[in-house]
């Protein structure tokens, strides 16, 4: 969405990535190339991906880097910095205190002070989707960098309509920031209430969850619906009587900005 509305207002914009196989297309008006990924997964390192870089940056008027603790990431902004070419990064929630604290902590704090630190000091600009998200990256004593705040927008032309049923939807990563734990728990208090749980599973949790559901005699009221997009995230957004998420942190909820339209 945000490639579209730079291509709309007369940039040129390039996606590059990583997936599992290699592929180039045009997706929505927005070119993107993804590269083939090799293990770690987490760490989404591409062998070809210096290459892809250095041939993307050649004329480009600015690098547009999101997320941290990646290969591309980190290289991107290197790349950017070794040729001069202004850079904006953009941590999107990364470095908010309940997501360096849970999962693998003792990792990412040697990797934000090992390698994250280095990067943001080259930045030229630090983009944040909140408030809180900027005051939490002050409150790490992080680099000063000149930062903006912008939230995440989303398309509100679609219809959509009301719903008045016994559906909750989650929506969103299976994984444990999410709070979902504790949306099991609590759909255990209300017998009438059917929940569907659409997003892809991170890391298999999603059979802790099942295990949670199981253990609470409730695995008949929920369905899993997996990764969905386009026309059926839309469909169940429509469909559902209420959307909750339930996260320990976040940044910026898209799917509440959604819900909201």
């Amino acid at each position: 969405g945000l490639c579209r509305a730079l291509i709309v207002r007369g940039h040129t914009v390039r996606v590059l990535t990583t997936s599992a196989g290699p592929f180039s297309a045009d997706i929505d008006g927005v070119p993107v190339e993804a590269l083939r990924r090799c293990p770690p997964a987490r760490f989404f390192h591409a062998p070809t991906i210096r290459f892809a870089l250095k041939k993307a940056l050649r004329g480009s008027d600015v690098v547009h880097v999101h997320g941290l603790y990646t290969h591309p990431a980190w290289l991107a902004a290197r790349l950017a910095h070794a040729h001069g070419i202004p850079s904006v990064l953009s941590p999107h929630g990364m470095l908010m205190r309940a997501a360096i604290g849970g999962r693998s902590h003792w990792i990412k704090s040697a990797w934000i002070r090992l390698i994250e630190r280095v990067r943001f000091r080259r930045a030229t600009a630090v983009h944040f989707s909140s408030a809180l998200e900027e005051r939490e990256y002050t409150a790490l004593r992080m680099p000063a960098r000149p930062s903006f705040v912008v939230p995440h927008g989303v398309d509100s032309t679609a219809s959509r309509m009301a719903n008045s049923g016994r559906t909750i939807l989650f929506l969103g990563r299976l994984c444990w920031i999410k709070g979902l734990d504790r949306l099991l728990d609590a759909l255990a208090l209300l017998p009438e209430v059917q929940l569907v749980l659409a997003g892809p599973d991170e890391d298999g949790y999603a059979a802790r969850l099942r295990a949670q559901a199981l253990r609470l005699g409730i695995s008949d009221r929920i369905r899993w619906a997996g990764y969905v997009d386009g026309a059926e995230k839309q469909r169940l957004l429509d469909e559902a009587a209420l959307l909750v998420l339930p996260s320990y942190s976040e940044n910026f909820g898209m799917v509440v900005l959604e819900a909201w339209a």
